[in-house]
């Protein structure tokens, strides 16, 4: 389960982005404790340390639900009241009473250490340490989806009996489950903004948000939709709420001791069992014995109070023909297998949750120039989605031999108080460093505030964010003009007579690229095109070496043909083209111009270029036109889809019909793409296995096109304006004849 969650956590792999370089952490091994391991290695291993010795006697988290004023940790003999509860245990609440060497705590010790420590061997024998005990904490978050752990039921196998989950789990999943490992232990999908959206703002969330107090109602409201929300239980409430242990079982069973009943599962109010009564039969379904013989039980459905499931707990079925008082057990194949399909998924999902917790400090920044020569200004922006408070911004760079060094105040300083809002930046300058290959710039404190209130007492204080700064000048190299530029600001003006042009000095940022005056005064044959190609150069001699020519991060200008364009070529460039943004680690500040490149359907040789003598203007601007992951075709099944007329020459095919969607953009720099790669068929007809229903962006135009398997063109459609796919389509005869779908002369594309 550790594993597939740590597979599963966008802030861990972001965390190997930000401090590593990007792709790194499956490669990437650490030495601690004589033994040599990756990251999901070592979280793997502290999550099965977690159970050694009497630290089991730990893992018990009941959440008040019977008019408690806490959650109790196991209470069952014969360890009677004497351990603390999971939460405790993992948040050192009585640190000194029940001192746990492995808890969230710790492991935010040792990634300060593993950040901060002078030799790299330290730094990676603490990073290792950290892992193995994030593996300690989601081990303690998983226990939770085994209802045992959250309704007081001891099975210890020594103190007594042991527990019919955990021998089911040990034979099924962890040997058969090899074979099927990804269905029996599938990653979860659910983003660490989906957790944060929900309310989840401390750690104690995972395990109980105190919605569920005894009442069904929490139960329900956490069934309800797909995804997660406010009314989310944290795990505990959701296992002691919705499922049953081998001890603590329906609230009405007689004979059950105090602590081992619960409001809920309730027989009466949440099971089919008065269905069952009256016609056993219909309940009956066979179930293999221990002998691998086949056996016929009674199951009684879980229908309403939370989450439903068809094998809650079994009856024999002899009892049952005798009328006996019922007897219900967990302990059976089919309700076992049933538990932990739900169960599984639930802890890999949370401990995904928690490991994004974890790592959900993150920075954005940009490098510029200080506000004296020689001095390096960085723009620091809090990305996180929380508010960070307190604590302090510090700055590490390393030598050649891996060697870090604090640079500490006044060499190093910042406009960082007490507070920083998400979206919101401070900055900072620094001198660069004589030898210095790489820099780290941390903050430790707060992240997670109402106003001066921490959200998380736990991890009050000592949260972290991280980033490894990008393209920093070296000592005694230039550095880019200032980055602090307003939003709409002109960078510069060109006219084009002999590209490539430059607009002067940008930094980071976005743009738009705005057409003035003046017409292109060039010829051509009319089989040449010719365009323009928005570029970016690095800042000489400053990047030199670092970044060299880094370009394709822009717009097109209109291709041109044959003679002079005049009136058209206003009508198309009055409208502004929205630029990509130039993004931090990419590009830190430079020049921008304009390159020409021609492609030729001629001998170079045989052409002859007259400069053009267009003018446009850079213009900073505020906020991206935002370019929509996908797209698809409105209306399709019920207007568009019944005017495409399939080519006669296309092949039959039976395999999935095209729904309209464009779902993956697979562009690149100024080369947006939507494609659907599913689909294969159109009213029965194959879909070329190349030309995919697709989306592009070329020229001056975006083309919406779908082919059948010969490579008929079925129809194709374009749009001349904007800078987003999203819009009209018509027709596009004149460049693309010989469609089959005549009678459709229009679509439009919206995103979804």
């Amino acid at each position: 389960m550790s594993r597939q969650a740590t597979l599963s956590s966008e802030n861990f792999t972001r965390f190997f982005d930000d401090n590593f370089g990007s792709d790194t952490w499956p490669q990437l091994k650490f030495l601690f404790n004589s033994k040599t391991l990756r990251a999901v290695e070592w979280i793997s291993k502290g999550s099965v340390d977690e159970d050694a010795g009497l630290r089991a006697a730990n893992h018990f988290y009941t959440p008040a639900v019977r008019g408690e004023q806490w959650a109790k940790g196991l209470t069952d003999p014969p360890l009677d009241g004497s351990p603390i509860n999971s939460f405790e245990w993992v948040s050192e609440a009585y640190g000194a009473i029940h001192p746990n060497s492995e808890s969230w705590k710790k492991a935010r010790l040792y990634e300060f250490d593993g950040l901060t420590k002078s030799l790299k061997t330290v730094r990676d024998a603490n990073l290792g340490h950290m892992f193995y005990a994030l593996g300690h904490v989601i081990h303690l978050n998983q226990d939770l989806s085994q209802p045992s752990h959250t309704r007081d039921d001891n099975h210890f196998p020594v103190l007594g009996p042991s527990s019919p989950m955990e021998n089911y789990g040990l034979k099924f999943y962890e040997n058969a489950g090899k074979v099927g490992y990804q269905s029996a232990f599938p990653t979860s999908t659910r983003s660490w903004e989906q957790w944060r959206t929900a309310g989840f703002d401390k750690l104690e969330d995972f395990w109980d948000r105190k919605l569920y107090t005894g009442q069904p109602q929490a139960l329900v409201a956490n069934e309800a939709g797909s995804g997660l929300t406010q009314a989310t239980l944290g795990l505990a409430e959701y296992s002691n709420g919705n499922f049953l242990s081998d001890d603590a079982l329906y609230t009405e069973v007689k004979n059950l001791h105090f602590r081992h009943r619960f409001p809920f599962p309730s027989f009466g109010s949440g099971t089919d069992f008065r269905t069952v009564l009256q016609l056993p039969a219909t309940a009956a379904r066979p179930v293999l014995l221990k002998d691998g013989l086949p056996k016929n039980r009674l199951y009684f459905a879980k229908v309403k109070d939370g989450k439903t499931m068809t094998h809650h707990s079994a009856w024999s079925y002899l009892t049952a023909k005798k009328k006996e008082t019922v007897k219900v057990s967990i302990n059976d194949n089919n309700v076992l297998q049933e538990y932990h399909s739900i169960l599984i998924p639930k802890a890999i999902e949370y401990s995904a949750g928690i490991l994004d917790y974890f790592f959900r400090g993150k920075l954005e920044v940009t490098v510029g120039a200080g506000s004296a020569p020689g001095l390096v200004g960085l723009q620091i922006k809090n990305v996180s989605g929380d508010r960070f408070l307190g604590g302090a911004f510090r700055l590490f760079w390393d030598n050649a031999g891996g060697v870090r060094t604090e640079l500490a105040s006044p060499t190093f300083t910042t406009t960082y108080s007490s507070s920083l809002d998400d979206d919101q930046s401070i900055t900072a300058e620094f001198p660069p460093q004589t030898g210095a290959t790489d820099y780290v710039l941390i903050f430790q404190g707060t992240i997670g505030a109402d106003g001066s209130t921490p959200h998380d007492s736990v991890d009050q204080n000592i949260a972290i964010a991280a980033q490894r700064l990008c393209c920093v000048p070296e000592a005694g190299d230039p550095v880019p003009n200032p980055f602090q530029l307003p939003d709409d600001t002109v960078i510069g003006q060109a006219t084009i007579y002999e590209p490539p042009v430059s607009f002067g000095n940008a930094p980071p940022g976005w743009y738009h690229l705005e057409y003035v005056e003046g017409a292109l005064d060039m010829w051509a044959f009319d089989d040449t095109a010719h365009y323009y190609y928005f570029t970016r150069f690095c800042y000489e001699p400053w990047c030199q070496h670092r970044i060299e020519v880094v370009s394709n991060f822009g717009a097109w200008l209109p291709g041109v043909k044959g003679a002079a364009f005049t009136e058209d070529l206003a009508a198309v460039e009055q409208a502004t083209l929205a630029l990509n943004p130039i993004r931090e680690g990419n590009w830190n500040g430079g020049t921008i111009g304009l390159s020409l490149f021609d492609n030729f359907s001629i001998d170079p040789d045989e052409f002859t270029f007259h400069p053009p003598g267009a003018t446009y203007r850079l213009r900073r601007v505020a906020k991206p036109i935002e370019v929509p992951d996908r797209v698809r075709i409105k209306d399709w099944e019920t207007v568009v889809k019944p005017l495409v007329i399939v080519c006669n020459t296309c092949p039959g095919s039976s395999g999935v019909e095209w729904d309209g969607t464009f779902p993956t953009n697979d562009g690149f720099w100024d080369f947006p793409m939507w494609w659907n790669y599913d689909a294969t068929a159109i009213k029965g007809k194959a879909i070329h296995e190349f030309w995919n229903p697709s989306v592009t962006y070329g020229y001056d135009s975006w083309y919406v096109s779908f082919y059948c398997g010969d490579s008929q063109l079925l129809w194709a459609g374009r749009k001349t304006v904007g800078s987003s796919p999203v819009g009209k389509y018509i027709q596009d005869l004149g460049s693309e004849p010989n469609q089959c779908a005549t009678e459709l002369e229009c679509i439009t594309l919206e995103s979804y």
